[in-house]
C-alpha cells in the first residue's frame, strides 16, 4: 500500500477479493451490520432513523451517501467499493481493474467533503488511465457497455447489465479501442448525454467502427 493506494506491482484481482475482510476491504461483519442498520432506511423518502447521512459518522457517511443514491450493497460488494474513513478528502475508494488485474485505485469524495472544497476524483499517481478499460469484465462475451465514470458503471450493472466498463471520461484513447476491438465483436456506447459526451460518442465510434467493432449508441 503507498498512500492508501493499491500497488499494481504486488496485488491482483483476486487478492482485493480476498483482503476485502481485511482492512484492505470492508469486513463481513461490517457488512452485516450495514445491512440490518439500512435495511428500510428510506421508507417514502425519509429517513427511517429520523437523521440524514450528515449526523452519521465519517465512515457510515461515505457507506449512506451511496445507499442514498440508490447504490446497492451487492453492487458495492462486486465492485468491492470500500472506504477509507482517515481520508478527509476522498472517502470512496475503488480499484481500477482491467483484464482481472488491478492496476490502480480511483478515490471518490462525498459530497460533504466536496462542500468543502474536495475535488470529485483522484486517481492513482503514475496510472496512464488512458492505456486501460476497467470493469471486472467477461471476456468470454461478445459484447459489452462503456460509460463514462464508475458510478456509471455501478448504475448498469445494478440494473441487469452485468458486461459495463468505464474508459474514465469521455474520451476514447486509440489503447481502448484497441483493447475493445481485441476482446468484442459489439459495443454499446453510453456517454453523457452533454456536449462532451457526444462529441466523445462520435470519437470513439469512429475508432471502433474502424477496428471492424459493431457500435450501438445508447441514447437517454
Amino acid at each position: 500500500v503507498n498512500g492508501g493506494f493499491v500497488d499494481p506491482n504486488t496485488i491482483t484481482y483476486q487478492q482485493i477479493v480476498q483482503q476485502r475482510q481485511g482492512h484492505r476491504g470492508v469486513p463481513q461483519y461490517e457488512l452485516d451490520a450495514m445491512r440490518e442498520r439500512y435495511t428500510g432506511v428510506f421508507k417514502n423518502g425519509t429517513s427511517h432513523y429520523g437523521k440524514n447521512w450528515q449526523d452519521l459518522s465519517a465512515y457510515s457517511q461515505a457507506q449512506y451517501e451511496l445507499f442514498c443514491a440508490g447504490y446497492s450493497i451487492a453492487t458495492m460488494e462486486d465492485w468491492h467499493v470500500y472506504t477509507f474513513d482517515l481520508d478527509p478528502w476522498f472517502k470512496i475508494r475503488v480499484p481500477l481493474v482491467t483484464s482481472g488485474v488491478v492496476v490502480g485505485e480511483q478515490a471518490i469524495s462525498t459530497q460533504t467533503d466536496r462542500g468543502r472544497g474536495a475535488g470529485k476524483y483522484f486517481t492513482s499517481p503514475g496510472l496512464e488511465k488512458q492505456k486501460h478499460v476497467y470493469g471486472p469484465l467477461d471476456l468470454g462475451d461478445s459484447a459489452c457497455m462503456v460509460v463514462e465514470g464508475l458510478k456509471d458503471c455501478w448504475r448498469v450493472y445494478q440494473r441487469g447489465f452485468k458486461n459495463v466498463c468505464t474508459n474514465l471520461g469521455s474520451s476514447m484513447s486509440d489503447e481502448q479501442a484497441d483493447y475493445l476491438a481485441k476482446h468484442f465483436t459489439t459495443v454499446f456506447l453510453a456517454y453523457d448525454n452533454d456536449r462532451a459526451g457526444r462529441e466523445g460518442y462520435r470519437e470513439a465510434y469512429n475508432k471502433l467502427v474502424a477496428r471492424f467493432v459493431k457500435v450501438q449508441q445508447v441514447v437517454y
